[in-house]
């Protein structure tokens, strides 16, 4: 989820199935909180250029993190041991 450059993606209009789903995503993540939205007027059109809110870092930390606390309140211990585990593999 890197910074990328206004320019680095563009929908081909030609596929209007991919746009809509593209920009159907796109309203979740800005809802969700992951990406901002701004809108920009070039020669007169209008265009929505989204940005990253979060590193990669930063949302992976979150995501895990709600992912064990519903492991842990699903399965109490055997969790925890599994995640001991787990950590002393690695």
């Amino acid at each position: 989820m890197g910074r990328r450059r206004d320019d680095d993606l563009r929908i081909d209009r030609k596929d209007k199935n991919s746009l809509t789903s593209i920009a159907g995503t796109l309203d979740r993540l800005v809802k969700a909180g992951y990406t901002v939205r701004r809108v920009d007027t070039v020669n007169g059109r209008v265009r929505y250029v989204y940005a990253p809110v979060h590193t990669e870092e930063e949302v992976a930390s979150e995501i895990t993190t709600k992912i064990m606390d519903s492991l842990v309140d699903t399965f109490g211990r055997v969790a925890i041991e599994n995640f001991s585990k787990y950590s002393d593999k690695k």
